[in-house]
């Protein structure tokens, strides 16, 4: 339940406020906090891990809807260039990523799961979910200081010239 609303909700926040990277940034991260208390977190307590696992499908699985929507903003910036089979380059880059992430992390999580226990595979999740947002930075970084740039011209700008 939390993946589909995650999905619903950050994909339409991202659209209405016109930036993804701080979305899928701030999405991943706090997905990550959510491993960490849902790992922290006592056996026995099911109010807590339901909330936890409903908070880390949120936003784990709402990035994802972000994400793809990124990359279909840099299909879209690379299709404006010339390119013109960017777009199917685009998607089987996306999926085979995915797949190859989902596949590698199912291998890897049984081999924790089995030597280390279920609260170091939480805690393992989260750490991946840190890494993810890594390669992203430099996006995020480029995005915010362009919606930045826009917000300054915006206010300079008389608003009936708009």
């Amino acid at each position: 339940m939390g993946a589909i609303l995650g999905n619903v909700m950050l994909g339409l926040a991202s659209d209405f406020a016109g930036i993804r990277s701080p979305f899928f940034q701030s999405s991943l991260l706090l997905g990550a906090v959510f491993c960490f208390v849902l790992a922290a977190a006592p056996p026995h307590s099911y109010y807590l891990c339901a909330s936890m696992s409903f908070g880390m499908g949120f936003f784990a699985m709402g990035a994802s809807i972000v994400m793809n929507a990124i990359m279909g903003d840099i299909g879209k910036a690379l299709l404006a260039q010339g390119f013109k089979s960017v777009m199917t380059t685009i998607a089987g880059f996306n999926d085979g990523a995915g797949s190859f992430g989902s596949a590698f992390g199912q291998l890897i999580m049984g081999y924790v799961q089995q030597d280390f226990g279920w609260k170091h595979t939480i805690q393992m999740l989260g750490g991946l979910m840190i890494v993810a947002a890594l390669p992203s930075l430099g996006y995020l970084v480029r995005e915010v200081r362009d919606f930045r740039a826009a917000r300054k011209v915006a206010e300079i700008l008389p608003k009936n010239s708009l």
